[in-house]
């Protein structure tokens, strides 16, 4: 893991490369201590990301492990923040 790239109330996303070909990717730790809601919610974002792939404004989920007593999910890295994204978007 190299740079942190933001937190929220869910967790904490840091850039990462994967091992497996060096691809930059975005990867979250889940941060939050509420073990039922946090499964819940690891599964409906990765599920949602996983069905919504081919959309063109929807990131690539890779994978969601746990791993030391903690949920992670391995997403597409972006290279510019979203915010830059909305600001510049109409109305």
């Amino acid at each position: 893991m190299s740079a942190k790239l933001g937190q929220g109330g869910f967790g904490t996303v840091f850039k990462a490369k994967r091992i497996s070909d060096g691809k930059d990717i975005a990867l979250k730790i889940v941060t939050t201590r509420e073990e039922e809601v946090t499964v819940e919610s690891i599964r409906t974002e990765a599920g949602l990301m996983m069905l919504l792939k081919d959309a063109e404004n929807v990131i690539s989920c890779y994978e969601t492990f746990f791993f030391n007593g903690r949920h992670y999910l391995s997403v597409e890295f972006m290279r510019y923040p979203l915010r830059n994204l909305i600001e510049k978007m109409p109305g």
